[in-house]
């Protein structure tokens, strides 16, 4: 029997085609988690309608990491957050696959550090354990383990004022990851990061990554960072935001984002994907000089 999968309905009546097209852009030929159809988001604005993404279409395979790059505003963070719930498409089709693991759905780490300030590190970590009413000692062994995973044993007892930026963010690391989630979904993460944190939070990750396998969506304006941690990377297309192209990243894992550049083919891959990216941010100023 195939999994079920939940429906996410749309603002407007048109939910799109009633079956399902064979081949997406950037369909996989394994099992599917995340469907994405003829996906369309309107904002209503005093000015008028702005349509910030067209004709989405996408799958996401189960376990895979998949990253979404393309020129600012075309539409990353919106198809990241109709994907987390929070907002709604205006047309298409949404569907993720439902596990019977118990576990949340999905997590969203966003780019701003969202560990609350009024609760210590290993609380904000425990945050959605506690939520789900999960026995105490299950919740501490939980805690200690991604609290030593993320480098912050130390600091458990500290406050998010009391840390770096570097550390808020593996706060929201960790938090993410001991909750479980079967989908992770990530907004620009490490954007606001200086060089070497960056480095050193995308090797955590990979880590981490390799150790459980999530399906995680993630956004990023670095081709660096796509590059050195996906499966796949999404090219979008300048607003409204679309599918441009899909790339598979072909490096062995598991990877080192300092060596993986000496590879001739991160590189090539580099040339390509800026290459389509120039194509797109060139797109306004053209219709603008005509």
């Amino acid at each position: 029997m195939s999994p079920p999968f939940r429906v996410i309905p749309p603002t407007g009546r048109n939910e799109g085609a009633a079956g399902l097209p064979v081949d997406a852009p950037g369909s996989p030929p394994g099992e599917t988690r995340i469907s994405l159809r003829d996906l369309t988001k309107v904002f209503r604005l005093r000015e008028g309608d702005f349509v910030a993404v067209d004709g989405f279409s996408l799958d996401i395979r189960d376990g895979e990491f998949l990253s979404i790059v393309g020129p600012s505003g075309c539409g990353k963070s919106t198809v990241l957050r109709i994907l987390a719930g929070l907002e709604r498409h205006t047309s298409g089709r949404v569907e993720i696959e439902v596990s019977d693991s118990g576990a949340p759905q999905l997590n969203m780490v966003f780019q701003e550090a969202s560990a609350l300030p009024w609760m210590t590190v290993a609380d904000n970590v425990a945050y959605g354990l506690r939520r789900r009413r999960m026995p105490a000692g299950e919740v501490e062994e939980k805690v200690s383990y991604w609290l030593n995973a993320m480098a912050l044993t130390r600091f458990r007892n500290a406050y998010p004022h009391q840390l770096s930026g570097g550390m808020k963010q593996r706060v929201s690391i960790a938090r993410a990851f001991a909750n479980d989630p079967d989908i992770l979904l990530m907004d620009e993460p490490f954007a606001a990061l200086d060089a070497l944190t960056k480095i050193l939070l995308q090797n955590e990750l990979l880590a981490l990554w390799e150790t459980t396998r999530k399906t995680v969506v993630y956004v990023t304006h670095s081709l660096e960072e796509a590059l050195t941690l996906s499966d796949r990377v999404v090219v979008m297309a300048a607003r409204p935001g679309t599918v441009k192209s899909v790339l598979d990243i072909p490096f062995e894992r598991p990877r080192d984002s300092v060596a993986l550049k000496a590879d001739p083919r991160y590189s090539a891959l580099y040339a390509q994907i800026w290459s389509q990216l120039q194509e797109e941010v060139m797109k306004p100023q053209v219709r603008d000089a005509h």
